[in-house]
Protein backbone atom coordinates (compact mmCIF):
# COMPACT_ATOMS: atom_id res chain seq x y z
CA UNK A 1 0.00 0.00 0.00
CA UNK A 2 0.97 3.44 -1.04
CA UNK A 3 1.37 6.33 1.57
CA UNK A 4 -0.53 9.31 0.55
CA UNK A 5 1.65 11.86 -0.12
CA UNK A 6 -1.08 14.45 1.11
CA UNK A 7 -1.70 12.72 4.68
CA UNK A 8 1.90 13.19 6.72
CA UNK A 9 3.00 10.25 8.24
CA UNK A 10 2.92 10.61 12.27
CA UNK A 11 3.63 7.00 13.56
CA UNK A 12 0.75 5.87 14.83
CA UNK A 13 -0.57 2.22 14.91
CA UNK A 14 -4.30 1.12 14.89
CA UNK A 15 -6.18 0.82 17.74
CA UNK A 16 -6.28 -2.31 19.47
CA UNK A 17 -9.11 -3.18 21.39
CA UNK A 18 -9.02 -5.08 24.82
CA UNK A 19 -10.58 -8.13 25.00
CA UNK A 20 -14.46 -8.43 26.05
CA UNK A 21 -15.54 -8.68 29.38
CA UNK A 22 -15.49 -12.67 30.84
CA UNK A 23 -19.03 -13.50 32.49
CA UNK A 24 -16.89 -14.88 35.00
CA UNK A 25 -16.75 -15.18 37.76
CA UNK A 26 -20.63 -13.76 37.73
CA UNK A 27 -21.35 -10.52 39.72
CA UNK A 28 -22.53 -10.88 43.26
CA UNK A 29 -26.17 -9.88 42.45
CA UNK A 30 -25.97 -13.19 40.05
CA UNK A 31 -24.90 -15.11 42.39
CA UNK A 32 -27.55 -14.25 44.91
CA UNK A 33 -30.59 -14.96 42.46
CA UNK A 34 -28.96 -18.31 41.58
CA UNK A 35 -28.87 -19.14 45.11
CA UNK A 36 -32.45 -17.70 45.89
CA UNK A 37 -33.55 -20.11 42.71
CA UNK A 38 -31.88 -22.89 44.00
CA UNK A 39 -33.28 -22.85 47.27
CA UNK A 40 -36.63 -22.19 46.08
CA UNK A 41 -36.13 -25.64 43.81
CA UNK A 42 -35.39 -27.43 47.06
CA UNK A 43 -38.10 -26.22 48.95
CA UNK A 44 -40.35 -26.80 46.32
CA UNK A 45 -39.32 -30.43 45.92
CA UNK A 46 -39.27 -30.75 49.90
CA UNK A 47 -43.06 -29.70 50.17
CA UNK A 48 -43.94 -32.09 47.24
CA UNK A 49 -42.55 -35.19 48.55
CA UNK A 50 -44.50 -33.92 52.08
CA UNK A 51 -47.44 -33.68 50.14
CA UNK A 52 -47.41 -36.64 48.25
CA UNK A 53 -46.24 -38.93 51.79
CA UNK A 54 -48.98 -37.14 53.62
CA UNK A 55 -51.69 -38.05 51.53
CA UNK A 56 -50.32 -41.32 49.90
CA UNK A 57 -52.46 -43.52 52.63
CA UNK A 58 -55.66 -41.36 51.37
CA UNK A 59 -54.85 -42.40 47.91
CA UNK A 60 -54.55 -46.35 49.16
CA UNK A 61 -57.34 -46.16 51.06
CA UNK A 62 -59.65 -44.60 48.43
CA UNK A 63 -58.43 -47.15 45.63
CA UNK A 64 -58.94 -50.23 48.55
CA UNK A 65 -62.28 -48.57 48.88
CA UNK A 66 -62.90 -49.19 44.98
CA UNK A 67 -61.71 -52.88 44.84
CA UNK A 68 -64.56 -53.27 48.27
CA UNK A 69 -67.10 -51.35 45.63
CA UNK A 70 -65.84 -54.14 43.05
CA UNK A 71 -66.84 -56.65 45.48
CA UNK A 72 -69.52 -55.92 46.82
CA UNK A 73 -68.20 -55.21 50.65
CA UNK A 74 -70.44 -55.27 54.08
CA UNK A 75 -70.73 -52.09 56.29
CA UNK A 76 -68.41 -53.65 58.61
CA UNK A 77 -65.77 -54.19 55.98
CA UNK A 78 -66.39 -50.62 54.66
CA UNK A 79 -66.22 -49.15 58.02
CA UNK A 80 -63.00 -51.22 58.99
CA UNK A 81 -61.80 -49.02 55.93
CA UNK A 82 -62.50 -46.35 57.38
CA UNK A 83 -61.03 -46.58 60.82
CA UNK A 84 -57.73 -47.90 59.28
CA UNK A 85 -57.21 -44.55 57.68
CA UNK A 86 -58.37 -42.98 60.45
CA UNK A 87 -55.65 -44.31 62.80
CA UNK A 88 -53.15 -43.04 60.54
CA UNK A 89 -54.03 -39.82 60.60
CA UNK A 90 -55.72 -38.72 63.68
CA UNK A 91 -54.18 -39.85 67.04
CA UNK A 92 -54.63 -43.33 68.23
CA UNK A 93 -56.43 -42.59 71.61
CA UNK A 94 -59.31 -40.94 69.87
CA UNK A 95 -59.81 -43.15 67.46
CA UNK A 96 -59.25 -46.37 68.38
CA UNK A 97 -61.66 -46.94 71.36
CA UNK A 98 -64.48 -45.30 69.04
CA UNK A 99 -67.23 -47.75 67.87
CA UNK A 100 -70.90 -48.18 67.42
CA UNK A 101 -72.83 -44.65 67.20
CA UNK A 102 -69.62 -43.13 68.78
CA UNK A 103 -67.39 -43.68 65.59
CA UNK A 104 -70.32 -42.42 63.31
CA UNK A 105 -70.46 -39.19 64.86
CA UNK A 106 -66.55 -38.73 65.23
CA UNK A 107 -66.40 -39.88 61.29
CA UNK A 108 -69.13 -36.61 60.98
CA UNK A 109 -67.39 -34.67 62.80
CA UNK A 110 -64.36 -35.43 61.50
CA UNK A 111 -64.54 -34.58 58.02
CA UNK A 112 -67.03 -31.26 59.29
CA UNK A 113 -70.48 -33.08 58.08
CA UNK A 114 -69.25 -32.92 54.64
CA UNK A 115 -69.51 -37.02 54.89
CA UNK A 116 -72.93 -37.07 57.43
CA UNK A 117 -73.26 -40.11 59.05
CA UNK A 118 -76.32 -39.39 60.38
CA UNK A 119 -78.25 -40.12 57.95
CA UNK A 120 -77.19 -43.60 57.57
CA UNK A 121 -76.32 -44.06 61.78
CA UNK A 122 -79.81 -46.96 62.41
CA UNK A 123 -78.98 -48.76 59.25
CA UNK A 124 -75.10 -49.04 60.21
CA UNK A 125 -75.24 -48.98 63.61
CA UNK A 126 -77.73 -52.63 63.00
CA UNK A 127 -75.02 -53.44 60.48
CA UNK A 128 -72.10 -53.73 62.68
CA UNK A 129 -73.50 -56.86 64.26
CA UNK A 130 -74.60 -58.48 61.00
CA UNK A 131 -71.85 -59.59 58.65
CA UNK A 132 -74.50 -59.73 56.01
CA UNK A 133 -75.58 -56.57 55.46
CA UNK A 134 -73.71 -55.54 52.37
CA UNK A 135 -72.77 -51.78 51.71
CA UNK A 136 -75.14 -49.72 49.16
CA UNK A 137 -73.69 -47.42 46.44
CA UNK A 138 -74.72 -44.56 48.66
CA UNK A 139 -72.35 -46.35 51.63
CA UNK A 140 -69.53 -46.37 49.46
CA UNK A 141 -69.89 -42.70 48.47
CA UNK A 142 -70.45 -41.35 51.84
CA UNK A 143 -67.04 -43.48 52.53
CA UNK A 144 -65.21 -41.70 49.55
CA UNK A 145 -66.55 -38.10 50.55
CA UNK A 146 -65.16 -38.99 54.18
CA UNK A 147 -61.89 -39.88 53.16
CA UNK A 148 -61.88 -37.24 50.32
CA UNK A 149 -62.92 -34.33 53.02
CA UNK A 150 -61.46 -35.13 56.09
CA UNK A 151 -58.15 -36.57 55.71
CA UNK A 152 -55.41 -36.05 56.18
CA UNK A 153 -56.03 -34.54 59.60
CA UNK A 154 -55.33 -30.65 59.59
CA UNK A 155 -55.61 -28.72 62.76
CA UNK A 156 -59.47 -27.24 61.84
CA UNK A 157 -60.36 -31.19 61.91
CA UNK A 158 -57.76 -32.48 64.99
CA UNK A 159 -59.66 -29.16 67.14
CA UNK A 160 -62.92 -30.09 66.08
CA UNK A 161 -62.27 -33.94 66.82
CA UNK A 162 -60.97 -33.33 70.05
CA UNK A 163 -63.33 -30.39 71.64
CA UNK A 164 -65.20 -32.43 73.89
CA UNK A 165 -62.46 -34.39 75.93
CA UNK A 166 -62.12 -37.90 75.77
CA UNK A 167 -64.51 -39.78 73.36
CA UNK A 168 -67.82 -41.34 74.42
CA UNK A 169 -68.18 -44.77 74.61
CA UNK A 170 -70.96 -46.68 73.49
Amino acid sequence: MQANPAVPDLGLHDIILPPAPSSWPPSLLALLIALVIVILIVVGVVFFIQYRTKRKVKRAAIAQLMQLKATQASITELSALLKQAALHYYPREQVASLHGAAWLDYLSKSSQQKANFSDVKSRWLAAFYQRSVMANDADFTLAKNWLIHALPANHTTLKVTSSKGSPAHV
